[in-house]
């Protein structure tokens, strides 16, 4: 919706896995999509740009850092453990961004 309004929006994807939603091949029976069209990543993703970062490497953060430094907003669907675990909690997001607004499923501080 973002990316709709205008806003530049860069989704961060791990860089082997990528998004859980690209394994999905048929829902409720069906085929998903056919050749390289995949109707639900291109739907939820359009006007977007996309990096992929293995986050469990320290390099990898540092690259998210930097994305982090120039952003406005930080939306993430990490849980509270796993945001822990790579250091993009709520502090680790305001320290690299005091300004940016941050955003989770349940981020509080």
């Amino acid at each position: 919706m973002l990316a709709d309004w205008g806003a530049d929006v860069i989704k961060v994807e791990h860089a082997e896995t990528g998004d859980a939603q690209r394994g999905l091949s048929r829902l409720m029976g069906m085929p998903v999509g056919a050749g390289s069209f995949a109707p639900l990543m291109e739907h939820p993703n359009r006007g977007k740009r996309s990096i992929g970062l293995a986050l469990e490497h320290p390099e990898a953060v540092q690259v998210l850092y930097e994305l982090v430094r120039t952003s406005d907003v930080f939306l993430t669907n990490f849980l509270p453990g796993a945001r822990r675990r790579l250091g993009i909690d709520l502090d680790d997001i305001r320290a690299v961004n005091p300004t940016s607004s941050t955003s989770a499923g349940r981020l509080r501080h």
